[in-house]
């Protein structure tokens, strides 16, 4: 009996003293500052984007009637200051440019198509300084102004083109959908700025494109350089 009491007292004993030491362990890991957060030293999250092409060329030879912009990325942030950080981010691009189909079009050859366009679809990466515009944010990201440099590798260039025939044609199809691949007039790699005006996870963003998509032995009339549209941080 005398052994059963001392054997509970000592076990008692031991998880007594080992809840006091966890308790203890919780209260100080609750008291650490974090270092990652909205408004902390570092942050990263996903974001998803969408714009649209600003501007026409120069020359009938080659007229772009729109132009869409895509993009999934992941961008960080290191806070220096409370109001400068800076980052990086890395994303996937689909650049489209639908062009205008005549008698005058002589891209990439003199043809005529009911639909064409050319695709860059792109991965891009990016360097840029925020500055933010509200002192009192809280642990938010709050209202800035991203500033950056951009290089994308244009990894699969192509040309589509859709016809329809009121009658079949040779092949017994009355649509046909013609992809060039492996471009030879396109550069592999582009470079531009950035610009964003953000509120918390919302943006709008402008881009401007300081590469030629053509390369110069080319005599393609250049493309429009400018994307407007809007970005959606995936974070609260």
């Amino acid at each position: 009996m005398k052994n059963l009491l001392v054997i509970s007292f000592f076990l008692i004993s031991v998880l007594s003293f080992s809840q006091e030491i966890l308790l203890e362990q919780n209260v100080l890991e609750d008291e650490k500052p974090t270092l990652y957060g909205p408004n902390k030293k570092n942050y990263y999250h996903m974001y998803l984007g969408a714009g649209v092409l600003v501007g026409k060329t120069d020359k009938p030879e080659l007229e772009v009637k729109s132009g869409l912009q895509l993009m999934y990325g992941f961008r960080y942030k290191r806070r220096i200051a409370s109001f400068y950080a800076a980052g990086f981010d890395v994303s996937f691009l689909m650049n489209r440019f639908n062009i205008q189909q005549d008698s005058l079009t002589i891209f990439p050859y003199k043809s005529i198509n009911n639909k064409a366009w050319l695709t860059l679809p792109a991965i891009q990466g990016e360097i840029y300084n925020r500055f933010n515009l509200n002192k009192k944010r809280g642990n938010h990201v709050g209202t800035f102004i991203d500033i950056g440099g951009y290089a994308q590798w244009v990894y699969n260039a192509k040309y589509v083109m859709i016809n329809k025939f009121e009658t079949a044609n040779q092949s017994g199809a009355g649509k046909t959908k013609s992809i060039n691949n492996n471009l030879v007039y396109t550069n592999d790699f582009i470079y531009g700025l950035n610009f964003r005006l953000g509120f918390n996870k919302y943006l709008i963003y402008c881009s401007y494109r300081l590469t030629d998509v053509f390369k110069k032995q080319f005599i393609y009339p250049e493309l429009p350089r400018i994307n407007v549209g809007i970005q959606i941080g995936l974070h609260k």
